[in-house]
């Protein structure tokens, strides 16, 4: 018997036959429903909807940590470095620099040596990303598929 055997990809068929053979097997069916009367008295109303949130009201300081994480997970990748790099060039815990690079939480202090250990600066990490791929400056010679963005080739560098 092989693992594909036992973690079977569940079919729609096979699935609407085990509940017919439960039905016909006497399985509980579902509640009756209750006599005309009882609902004819509760008149049927549209539940409210919850607001749309207002873009202008919401807490500021969760735009920037999930702006600083997006920054921070775009130099990890160009740096190819892993959270854990990351967390010994700053000399910190890896979890604080796993909550910073998710945006869920990080201390001011912790933040900005996090953007000196990327080389960068805090004030521009705390701004909206230009493109989460490429940070609007893919490397020389690329072009980042997902904005556009093209950048030259390195000066010396023969072309393809």
């Amino acid at each position: 018997m092989t693992v594909a055997d036992l973690y079977q990809r569940p079919n729609r068929d096979r699935i609407a036959e085990k509940y017919a053979a439960e039905a016909a097997a006497g399985a509980p069916s579902p509640a009756p429903a209750p006599p005309e009367a009882a609902t004819a008295a509760v008149p049927l109303t549209r539940q409210p909807q919850p607001p749309e949130p207002d873009p202008h009201k919401q807490d500021a300081g969760a735009d920037v940590l999930a702006w600083f994480g997006a920054h921070v997970r775009v130099a990890l990748r160009i740096h190819c470095w892993s959270k854990l790099d990351l967390s010994r060039a700053v000399g910190c815990n890896p979890p604080d620099v796993v909550k910073a690079a998710s945006g869920t939480g990080c201390s001011l202090g912790l933040a900005g040596r996090i953007a000196v250990a990327l080389g960068s600066d805090l004030a521009h990490m705390v701004q909206p990303l230009a493109c989460p791929t490429c940070a609007g400056a893919p490397p020389a010679g690329f072009g980042c598929l997902e904005c556009g963005t093209q950048t030259p080739m390195a000066p010396g560098c023969d072309e393809p």
